[in-house]
This record gives structure tokens, sequence and C-alpha cells, in this order.
């Protein structure tokens, strides 16, 4: 499915560089704000979700 693959690339997206995931969802959350839509709101979900489980140390499951 697009949406699991698009959340596990950002999970090891963040590995490699967790400064820029946390630029990315910033980035995200300030283009929601400005154009509300399903897709803005499902790419910040997303990219927190990635987030979230990498500062949890989740490293098994991406979309946790």
């Amino acid at each position: 499915m697009p949406a699991e693959a698009e959340a596990g690339w950002w999970h090891f997206f963040g590995l490699m560089n967790p400064a820029r995931l946390d630029e990315e969802v910033s980035v995200a959350r300030r283009e929601l704000e400005l154009r509300t839509s399903d897709a803005q709101q499902r790419r910040l979900i997303t990219l927190v979700e990635a987030r979230n489980a990498l500062r949890q140390g989740d490293l098994s499951d991406a979309d946790a």
C-alpha cells in the first residue's frame, strides 16, 4: 500500500537524518495550516508517527 510504503520511507529517512525529519515535520505543519487538505493532514501524521517511533526507539514498526 502506498501509505505504508511512505511511512516506512520516512522512518528510514529519520534514521539517517533525524534533524531533517524534524524540519519536515515543521514544514508539513505549516503547510497544513496554510492549505488544509486530507493529503496534507496524512503527510503530517505520517511524519509525526515516524518521528515518534524513532524517539521511542521503535525500529521494528515504522507506522506505530
